[in-house]
């Protein structure tokens, strides 16, 4: 798994009117364009649209609006990163995809390699062992990015030639081989602070350098086949300065550890066949805390030691100390041993997320906890750390051919997350990961849709989308359902086993579950992982009383669209009924062979008391509409359905009906629902709405909520609204909040709450949270959340505080910190003039530019350089950052040149029509000073016509005596 560090966007244009603004504000939108006809676009930020479509500005606007949406992981949902305004599947770029040719097949990989931390260089040797696999066979090209020193040599071949572009090495011998031949090739060379792939150590991080592969990053630093249907057994020698007694830590087994001279030598030895995105090394002084063992094997945690966080045995083990529990659960569920030596699992600062290395799992420095933190993301970081450990199995032990089925391991591993909570809290908690499944889901097939398996798109990394995580994940639920948890997961069981060491297409998976269950299940591949879309459906129900009483529900596909490509599904989808108190029967209505709509009638002497529509979230569906339900059935739902499902529809039921008993039932259910997760949800809904009514009930819950974990959520609904009482109490949480040592995320949350004010008043405030190391404690969400904070204020004085933060050489604030202190800077001067935005642009164009920056920094200064493109030229900033950038960040990088393009046509646009205006404007003017004197003229002469007529003089010896009707001119 890679975590998500991405955001998507898409465009669509509908009216907008003060009614829809606050529906808007709530869908996670960051910045709106605004099209009005006749003018140019104008890109303005969701808080600017509170601005001017506040209750008493004008109620209506004469445009239409693009929104852009933004949907983002946990940790950086706050983060304005507008990356993609382009379906990453369907663009110029996007090409289909299949695996590389071997004559030459490696089968092992020995890395001989010294490191040097503080130089940030690599070197020495990679022998490979290869296989021919053909008659003939005497080529292989090896992915080696920005090598140096490149020599090729062979124990087989004394004329062995090559040659290098700085991207492939290609390797050709002198006669060729016979099929089976094995053959060894030596690659020397020498990498220095490498683009990706190798990870350095920054000052205030610790003293490590790390790898970090997915997709195709290993060619950075190794040469090889960089593609998953390789994989090798892998030896490992690694060289450190002794005088630094590092850790060095890689795949496999511990072979020895010795100290000769000046260098400490390292083996370890891999003797399981692992792809290149699965090898890792990590080197570094870290501190250790063991597991214990499993089965015999080990058990260990890592992280650096002297780095900005100075962690401790107790955070790793509050981290990582339910691994040996989740190896057991794991082992239980899929019936086949845990397939590696050891599991070790490490966390820094300089990766991204978190990746299955096998048998040396990494981690984002975000997922550590320590005790402030662990109440309110242990349930976050437990669930990475399990969907890590089941790549052990699916990922790993089992590898995908090709990156289009990815979801084999992807969509797999988020499925455990959700048994794992399964597992450890019930079935409320099971369907509540579902329904978060399905938001994020949905939210992605607003902007784009494509097939789960699919070989065209840019990048390999574009594949690792929802689409391919929580979509992927509901598609393999609902086949355990079409055939039973037991025989489901002891066919995957089967799959698992017969597959081992294997690298395997979606067909393969597919043909095992056949084989072990008998059932054919080719339509049911076709439908959910060949096809594109998903079910959105309307349901409707009624009650006839005459003729002894009888119930109808009904429900309607609509999300067939043929330019998509989208069309109707083949479902089967239950729907429970309380017939009477505590009574309930449950029906199925099928939508199948093509049926757009199906119907259910039962008899029913009495109205029944609840209605719902997939009571145990069987079925990957989005219910847009329930009609002729009532708020009656709804409320009883709220306080009285049996599953977390019945309750969460009657929470959206509630919400859209918005009436005065709806308002105050989801009030009294923020304190009363027995489930953390939809108490969340239930905030989320309050704010939404943000009537005033139930203001005093989320002020109240924020300040008495149990659980940690529902506290931010709570909070950021009170900050949704613009009342003096919800800025009191942010305030006040942000200040005790402190003191008592409150989680980080709550109060980076009321942070930014306070900043939605813009009050300039709050600057210290938030400056002190933004540069105080007391005030951050060991986690990252509290800067983070003051920058974005002063972003808000969008004022120049924030700006400069934000400036002052993002120096290069200010080692004060994490990487990922000073990325989100740059796109706050792009937020603070949305509304400052042509000068000082332009000094906004110099300042972000220098770190885009800058190779000492982190890449979180100039990812940042790229997506503010767009966004700022109007006051200035972002062409070459952006050449230069795609040269610092791995290849599968450039469709990236691409995205930021499309919309700075969009702004530079904007800006010479606006200069055109400004231009063609004013003269259009000076023409208008001076035909209406010439229609004011005519007129003018003519009223001088009818007022000496009429005193003529009156017998009086005439007032003016030049004035003409002109008869009424008679023409003028002059």
């Amino acid at each position: 798994m890679r975590n998500w560090k991405r955001a998507q966007t898409v465009e669509r244009v509908f009216p907008l009117s003060a009614d829809s603004v606050r529906t808007l504000q709530h869908r996670r939108l960051s910045h709106l364009t605004f099209n009005v006809p006749g003018k140019t676009s104008h890109l303005l930020s969701i808080p600017r649209l509170t601005c001017i479509f506040s209750p008493q500005c004008s109620p209506t606007m004469p445009c239409t609006c693009t929104a852009i949406d933004v949907f983002q992981e946990d940790q950086l949902e706050n983060e304005c990163q507008l990356i993609s305004m382009q379906d990453p599947f369907t663009d110029s770029h996007a090409t289909p995809h299949y695996q590389p040719r071997l004559p030459l097949r490696p089968t092992h990989l020995a890395l001989d390699l010294s490191f040097d931390i503080r130089s940030r260089t690599v070197k020495g040797r990679a022998t490979h062992t290869v296989t021919a696999q053909w008659p003939g066979a005497r080529t292989l090209s090896l992915n080696a990015e920005d090598f140096t020193q490149v020599k090729v040599s062979s124990p087989n071949d004394d004329h062995v030639t090559h040659t290098y572009n700085g991207h492939v090495i290609d390797i050709v011998f002198t006669l060729p081989f016979s099929k089976g031949q094995v053959i060894e090739i030596h690659v020397d060379y020498c990498v220095t602070d490498p683009i990706d792939g190798l990870l350095f150590s920054r000052k205030g991080d610790g003293h490590f350098v790390v790898s970090d592969h997915e997709t195709e990053r290993a060619r950075y630093w190794l040469p090889v086949v960089d593609h998953p249907v390789v994989r090798t057994t892998i030896s490992f020698t690694l060289r450190t300065p002794a005088a630094e007694d590092l850790t060095a830590l890689a795949n496999g087994e511990l072979v020895s550890e010795e100290t000769s001279d000046s260098v400490k030598v390292t083996t370890w030895e891999m003797k399981q066949i692992t792809p290149s995105y699965l090898l890792c090394v990590a080197i570094g002084k870290f501190i250790r805390a063991d597991g214990g063992k499993h089965s015999g094997k080990k058990i260990a945690y890592f992280a650096p030691s002297g780095g900005r966080h100075a962690y401790t045995v107790g955070d790793l083990a509050l981290t990582f100390g339910q691994t040996k529990e989740m190896i057991e659960f794991m082992e239980g569920k899929v019936h086949c041993k845990l397939p590696w030596p050891k599991y070790y699992q490490w966390a820094c600062g300089e990766v991204g997320g978190a990746m299955e290395n096998s048998s040396l799992v990494s981690y984002d420095e975000w997922y550590m906890l320590d005790e402030r933190s662990t109440n309110e993301r242990a349930h976050r970081v437990s669930s990475t750390i399990v969907h890590e450990l089941a790549h052990s199995w699916f990922g790993d032990l089992v590898v995908c051919a090709d990156f289009c089925h990815s979801f084999l391991k992807e969509s797999f591993a988020t499925l455990i997350s959700a048994e794992w909570y399964h597992y450890k809290n019930g079935n409320d908690d099971f369907q509540y990961t579902l329904a978060r499944y399905s938001e994020v889901s949905f939210a992605e097939t607003l902007e784009y849709v494509r097939p789960i398996v699919n070989r065209k798109y840019e990048s390999s990394w574009d594949v690792f989308d929802r689409h391919l995580y929580t979509n992927g994940a509901w598609r393999l639920h609902m086949l355990r359902v079409k055939l039973g948890d037991e025989i489901f997961w002891n066919a995957v069981s089967f799959y698992l086993h017969n597959r081992s060491w294997q690298t395997v297409e979606t067909d393969d998976f597919r043909k095992d579950l056949e084989k072990f269950t008998g059932e054919q299940l080719c339509s049911y591949f076709e439908q959910w992982f060949y096809s594109k879309g998903h079910p959105v459906l309307e349901a409707s129900y009624s009650y006839d009383s005459s003729k002894g009483g009888h119930a109808s529900v009904s429900l309607k596909q609509t999300q067939m669209d043929d330019k998509k490509g989208v069309g109707l599904f083949d479902i089967s989808v239950e729907f429970a009924v309380e017939v009477n108190s505590g009574g309930w029967e449950s029906h199925t209505i099928a939508l199948q062979s093509g049926a757009a709509t199906g119907q259910f009638i039962m008899r029913l002497h009495n109205k029944p008391l609840q209605v719902v529509i997939d009571p145990q979230k069987k079925v990957l569906h989005n219910l847009t509409k329930f009609s002729g339900l009532g708020e009656d059935m709804s409320l009883r739902s709220l306080t009285n359905a049996p599953t977390f499902a019945g309750r969460h529809q009657a929470v959206k039921l509630l919400h859209e009906s918005g009436s005065k008993r709806a308002r105050s039932a989801l009030a009294e259910a923020l304190k009363d629902e027995k489930h953390w997760g939809l108490r969340c949800i239930i905030a989320e809904n309050l704010g939404k709405a943000a009537h005033l009514s139930t203001l005093p009930a989320l002020i109240d819950a924020a300040f008495s909520e149990p659980d940690a974990r529902v506290v931010p959520a709570i909070l950021t609904a009170v900050g949704e609204y613009r009342h003096t009482s919800a800025e009191t109490a942010l305030l006040k949480f942000v200040k005790e909040g402190h003191e008592m040592m409150r989680p980080y995320g709550a109060i980076g949350t009321a942070l930014r709450g306070l900043g939605k004010t813009r009050k300039l008043e709050y600057l210290d405030l938030f400056t002190s949270f933004l540069e105080d190391p007391v005030k951050h404690g060991k986690g990252f969400e509290i800067p983070q959340s003051a920058a974005i904070a002063l972003g808000q204020l969008r004022d120049w004085k924030a700006t400069e505080v934000l400036m002052r933060n993002v120096d290069p050489q200010n080692f004060k604030l994490a990487p990922r910190v000073r990325g989100t202190v740059i796109r706050a800077i792009g937020q603070a001067v949305t509304w400052e003039g042509p000068a000082a935005r332009m000094k906004a642009f110099e300042f972000v164009e220098k770190i885009c530019r800058n190779s000492d920056a982190a890449k979180p920094m100039r990812d940042a200064a790229g997506s503010v350089l767009a966004i700022l493109a109007d006051a200035g030229s972002p062409s070459k900033a952006l050449e230069d950052l795609e040269k610092l950038s791995s290849n599968q960040d450039k469709s990236k990088i691409r995205s930021f040149r499309r919309r700075a393009k969009r702004a530079a046509n904007g800006r010479e646009g606006a200069s055109k029509a400004m231009s063609t205006q004013f003269e259009k404007l000076q023409s208008e003017l001076k035909e209406l000073k010439s229609k004011m004197d005519d007129m003018q003229f003519k009223m001088d002469a009818m007022k000496v016509n009429k005193e003529k007529a009156n017998g009086g003089d005439t007032p003016c010896s030049d004035a003409v005596p002109v008869s009424t009707g008679e023409s003028v001119s002059q």
